[in-house]
C-alpha cells in the first residue's frame, strides 16, 4: 500500500470512529472534506457520509445515535411476537441472568431500591417489613431478567425458569454446579447485607455439620405447639377480607404471619433466645449474620428437607391452602 494511500486510510479511520459529537465540516485533512448536508435518512438513525479528495468519492452509512427511532421502542416481550422459553436451556442462559441480576442490583435501579430499605427504621420489631421489602426488589430484578428469556413477566414466570433451571443443573457438570451455587450465595449475601446496611458484618463461615445441626434444631422450633398456635393467632388477626381482591389480600395477611412468628416465636423468643443459643447475638445483625452464613449451605438436600417439612406445618397453623397454591401454581406454568 503506498504511503498516500496508507495516510488517507489512516485519516478515513480517525474520522469514523471519532464521536459523531465532535466531528465538523471545517476541518479537511490530507483534502477530504464533509458533505454538508446529510443523504436521506435510513434504517431508523442512520445516514450516508461522503469524503471527495481529488477525482475520487468514498461513501459509507454512520449511525446517529441521536436520530429518533421511527416506531415506539418497546420491551422485546411486547412485540406480538409468541413469548416462549429457550428450548436449550445451557450454562450460558446462567451467566447471562446473572450478570443482569448483578447489574441491576449492584448498579442500577435495584441497589437504590435496596439502599431504601436500609434507611427504614430498624430493630426486631421492624425486621419482617424490612425483610418483605428487600424479597419484593429481590424477586422483581428477577423476574425483570427472566421475562427477556421469554418467561411470563409473573411469579409463575419465574417458577418456570427455577424449575428449568433445577433440571439442567441435575445434569450439568461439577464445575457448572459450583459457579451457580457460589454466585447464588454471593447475589444473596450481597442483596441481605445491603439491605440491611450490614455490608461491613463479617460473613461467619459454617461447615456443612453446623448448618445442619442449626436447620434442625430451628425445625424443631417450628414444630413446637406454642409456634403454631402463635401463628395460627396471628393469622386469625386480620378476620377474613370481603372486598375486592380478598383472597389475596388474605393470602399476604397470612404469609406475613408466618414471617412474623418465624422473627418473633422462632428466632428471637425465650431469654437467651434460640438465636443467642445458636452462637449469632446482637439482634437484628445476628439475624442478617445467620442468614448470610446459612447461605453457604442452601441447596444441601438435608437442610432442605427440615426446613421444607417445618415450614408446611407453619403455613397450615396460619390456614395457607398449600395444595391450592401448588395446583394454582401449576396451572399458570406453562
Amino acid at each position: 500500500m503506498s504511503a498516500t494511500k496508507t495516510a488517507l486510510t489512516s485519516a478515513l479511520r480517525q474520522r469514523y470512529f471519532r464521536p459523531l459529537s465532535i466531528l465538523s465540516t471545517g476541518t479537511e485533512p490530507l483534502g477530504l472534506r464533509w458533505s454538508s448536508i446529510p443523504a436521506t435518512a435510513a434504517f431508523g438513525g442512520c445516514y450516508r457520509r461522503q469524503f471527495v479528495t481529488g477525482r475520487r468519492s468514498i461513501s459509507f452509512v454512520v449511525a446517529d445515535r441521536t436520530a429518533i427511532a421511527t416506531l415506539p421502542v418497546r420491551h422485546l416481550s411486547t412485540v406480538g411476537m409468541p413469548i416462549v422459553p429457550p428450548v436449550d436451556f445451557n450454562s450460558d442462559i446462567i451467566d447471562g441472568v446473572y450478570s443482569s441480576l448483578d447489574l441491576i442490583l449492584r448498579h442500577g435501579l435495584g441497589k437504590s431500591r435496596l439502599a431504601s430499605v436500609r434507611e427504614m427504621e430498624g430493630g426486631i420489631d421492624n425486621i419482617v417489613q424490612r425483610w418483605q421489602n428487600m424479597m419484593e426488589i429481590f424477586l422483581g430484578a428477577q423476574v425483570h431478567v427472566v421475562v427477556s428469556l421469554g418467561y411470563s413477566p409473573d411469579e409463575a414466570g419465574l417458577t418456570s425458569y427455577k424449575r428449568d433451571l433445577a433440571e439442567f443443573l441435575q445434569s450439568a457438570s461439577p464445575v457448572v454446579q459450583e459457579s451457580h451455587r457460589t454466585r447464588e450465595r454471593d447475589l444473596w449475601r450481597y442483596v441481605v447485607l445491603t439491605a440491611f446496611g450490614a455490608e461491613d458484618v463479617e460473613t461467619t463461615e459454617l461447615s456443612i455439620i453446623e448448618a445442619r445441626d442449626i436447620m434442625f434444631r430451628v425445625s424443631s422450633t417450628i414444630g413446637e405447639s406454642r409456634v403454631l398456635e402463635a401463628v395460627a393467632k396471628r393469622a386469625a388477626s386480620g378476620g377474613e377480607s370481603t372486598t375486592a381482591g380478598g383472597d389475596t389480600a388474605d393470602l399476604q395477611r397470612k404469609h406475613t404471619a408466618v414471617q412474623e412468628s418465624l422473627v418473633k416465636d422462632v428466632y428471637f423468643h425465650g431469654d437467651p433466645s434460640l438465636l443467642s443459643s445458636l452462637g449469632f447475638e446482637g439482634g437484628e445483625e445476628g439475624y442478617v449474620r445467620l442468614q448470610c452464613a446459612l447461605a453457604e449451605h442452601q441447596m444441601d438436600p438435608l437442610i432442605q428437607q427440615y426446613m421444607g417439612v417445618a415450614m408446611q406445618r407453619l403455613l397450615s397453623a396460619a390456614g395457607v391452602d398449600i395444595p391450592g397454591m401448588m395446583n394454582a401454581a401449576a396451572a399458570k406454568t406453562p
